[in-house]
Protein backbone atom coordinates (compact mmCIF):
# COMPACT_ATOMS: atom_id res chain seq x y z
CA UNK A 1 0.00 0.00 0.00
CA UNK A 2 2.69 2.24 0.90
CA UNK A 3 6.02 2.71 -1.29
CA UNK A 4 8.77 2.49 1.23
CA UNK A 5 12.27 1.10 1.53
CA UNK A 6 15.11 1.05 -0.63
CA UNK A 7 17.46 -0.92 -2.65
CA UNK A 8 21.15 -0.87 -3.39
CA UNK A 9 22.43 -1.15 -6.36
CA UNK A 10 25.50 -1.98 -8.61
CA UNK A 11 26.68 -2.11 -12.09
CA UNK A 12 25.21 -6.36 -12.03
CA UNK A 13 22.22 -5.39 -9.98
CA UNK A 14 20.62 -5.10 -6.21
CA UNK A 15 23.50 -6.35 -3.65
CA UNK A 16 21.74 -7.37 -0.37
CA UNK A 17 23.47 -4.76 2.32
CA UNK A 18 25.38 -7.38 3.83
CA UNK A 19 27.25 -8.13 0.60
CA UNK A 20 28.20 -4.50 0.24
CA UNK A 21 32.26 -4.27 0.37
CA UNK A 22 34.30 -1.06 0.48
CA UNK A 23 35.66 -1.50 -2.70
CA UNK A 24 32.53 -2.02 -4.48
CA UNK A 25 30.08 0.79 -6.10
CA UNK A 26 27.02 1.38 -4.99
CA UNK A 27 23.64 3.48 -5.72
CA UNK A 28 20.99 3.28 -3.26
CA UNK A 29 17.74 4.08 -4.58
CA UNK A 30 14.43 3.96 -3.88
CA UNK A 31 12.17 0.63 -3.69
CA UNK A 32 9.36 1.85 -5.59
CA UNK A 33 8.58 5.85 -6.12
CA UNK A 34 5.45 7.21 -3.89
CA UNK A 35 2.75 9.37 -5.76
CA UNK A 36 4.71 12.16 -4.24
CA UNK A 37 7.88 11.17 -5.94
CA UNK A 38 6.07 10.15 -9.10
CA UNK A 39 4.70 13.86 -8.99
CA UNK A 40 7.46 15.41 -8.92
CA UNK A 41 9.53 13.88 -11.49
CA UNK A 42 6.30 14.42 -13.48
CA UNK A 43 6.33 18.33 -12.47
CA UNK A 44 10.36 18.81 -13.10
CA UNK A 45 9.81 17.35 -16.93
CA UNK A 46 6.68 18.60 -17.94
CA UNK A 47 6.33 22.53 -19.17
CA UNK A 48 3.11 23.84 -20.20
CA UNK A 49 2.30 26.83 -22.06
CA UNK A 50 -0.61 28.74 -23.83
CA UNK A 51 -0.86 30.07 -27.37
CA UNK A 52 -3.42 32.91 -28.28
CA UNK A 53 -5.94 33.08 -31.09
CA UNK A 54 -7.80 36.08 -32.22
CA UNK A 55 -6.56 37.71 -28.61
CA UNK A 56 -7.76 34.71 -26.68
CA UNK A 57 -6.09 32.55 -24.86
CA UNK A 58 -5.90 28.81 -26.23
CA UNK A 59 -5.56 25.55 -24.94
CA UNK A 60 -2.52 24.72 -22.98
CA UNK A 61 0.23 22.86 -24.59
CA UNK A 62 1.75 20.60 -22.36
CA UNK A 63 5.31 18.89 -23.14
CA UNK A 64 7.70 16.33 -21.77
CA UNK A 65 11.39 16.46 -21.91
CA UNK A 66 12.57 12.97 -22.19
CA UNK A 67 15.89 13.86 -21.40
CA UNK A 68 14.53 16.26 -18.00
CA UNK A 69 12.59 13.54 -17.35
CA UNK A 70 15.69 10.95 -16.85
CA UNK A 71 17.58 12.99 -15.13
CA UNK A 72 14.37 14.21 -12.65
CA UNK A 73 13.50 10.46 -12.13
CA UNK A 74 17.28 10.25 -10.81
CA UNK A 75 17.44 13.18 -8.90
CA UNK A 76 14.27 12.03 -7.13
CA UNK A 77 15.08 7.99 -6.71
CA UNK A 78 18.56 8.03 -5.89
CA UNK A 79 19.12 8.17 -1.66
CA UNK A 80 22.92 7.98 -1.53
CA UNK A 81 25.93 6.68 -2.81
CA UNK A 82 29.17 4.92 -1.78
CA UNK A 83 32.53 3.68 -3.01
CA UNK A 84 35.93 4.26 -4.69
CA UNK A 85 34.42 6.54 -7.81
CA UNK A 86 32.21 8.24 -5.22
CA UNK A 87 34.44 9.71 -2.17
CA UNK A 88 34.47 12.78 -1.70
CA UNK A 89 31.22 13.47 -3.59
CA UNK A 90 28.41 14.23 -1.77
CA UNK A 91 24.90 13.00 -3.09
CA UNK A 92 23.75 16.36 -4.10
CA UNK A 93 21.14 17.12 -6.99
CA UNK A 94 23.70 18.88 -9.01
CA UNK A 95 26.06 15.52 -8.49
CA UNK A 96 23.41 13.29 -9.74
CA UNK A 97 22.97 15.94 -12.74
CA UNK A 98 26.62 15.37 -13.48
CA UNK A 99 26.71 11.54 -13.60
CA UNK A 100 28.04 10.02 -16.99
CA UNK A 101 24.64 8.41 -18.49
CA UNK A 102 26.93 6.06 -20.52
CA UNK A 103 28.48 4.46 -17.11
CA UNK A 104 26.93 1.04 -16.27
CA UNK A 105 26.20 1.62 -13.16
CA UNK A 106 23.96 4.47 -14.05
CA UNK A 107 22.65 2.66 -16.92
CA UNK A 108 21.61 -0.01 -14.54
CA UNK A 109 20.26 2.91 -11.78
CA UNK A 110 17.92 3.47 -14.92
CA UNK A 111 16.80 0.32 -15.15
CA UNK A 112 16.04 -0.56 -11.96
CA UNK A 113 14.10 2.38 -11.81
CA UNK A 114 12.24 2.05 -14.78
CA UNK A 115 11.20 -1.42 -13.55
CA UNK A 116 10.48 -1.09 -10.44
CA UNK A 117 7.89 1.32 -11.35
CA UNK A 118 6.53 0.40 -14.51
CA UNK A 119 2.74 -0.18 -13.88
CA UNK A 120 1.57 -4.10 -13.77
CA UNK A 121 -1.17 -5.75 -15.52
CA UNK A 122 -4.22 -6.41 -13.15
CA UNK A 123 -4.23 -9.63 -15.52
CA UNK A 124 -0.69 -9.92 -15.72
CA UNK A 125 -0.69 -13.80 -13.66
CA UNK A 126 -2.94 -14.63 -15.96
Amino acid sequence: MFARGKAAITASGEVAEAAITPDMDVIWIRARMSVAVQQAVQSEATSVSTSRVNGRTGTPDVEIDVGVYQIALLRQNILSWQGPSFVGVPCTADAIGDLDPQEPLVERVLQEISDRNTRRSPNAGS
